[in-house]
C-alpha cells in the first residue's frame, strides 16, 4: 500500500509541478501527502526513499523534486492523456505538445 501511495504522490507531483496539469484536487493531494507521512514514520526502507525524504519534509509537496524516475514520467503522461486528451488528439501529438516523443 505504501509503494502505491508513493507512486501516486510522485505521479501527481510530476503532473502539477512539471507539466502544470492536475487530475486530482488539492484536498485529495494533501490527504495523500498526509497519509504517506504517517505511513513512513515506522518504515526504514521504501520505494524512492531519497526523493520522498527530500520532498515530504516541512513543505509536504513535490515542488522540490527536480528529477523524476522514468517510470513516474511515463505513468504520468499516460494517465494525463487518458484522463484529458484521448478524445482530442493522438498520443504522439500529445507527447509532442509536452516536448516528449517515443520511438516506434
Amino acid at each position: 500500500m505504501l509503494e502505491r501511495k508513493i507512486r501516486q504522490f510522485l505521479v501527481h507531483s510530476f503532473l502539477y509541478y512539471q507539466l502544470d496539469e492536475s487530475i486530482i484536487g488539492d484536498h485529495e493531494y494533501d490527504m495523500l501527502v498526509t497519509e504517506i507521512q504517517d505511513l513512513i514514520k515506522n518504515q526504514d526502507d521504501y520505494i524512492y526513499k531519497s526523493i520522498i525524504e527530500n520532498s515530504l519534509g516541512a513543505e509536504g509537496s513535490g515542488f522540490s523534486i527536480r528529477k523524476y524516475p522514468q517510470e513516474i514520467i511515463s505513468t504520468s503522461l499516460h494517465l494525463l492523456y487518458q484522463q484529458k486528451y484521448k478524445q482530442t488528439k493522438t498520443f504522439e501529438m500529445f507527447l509532442k505538445s509536452y516536448g516528449y516523443s517515443f520511438d516506434k
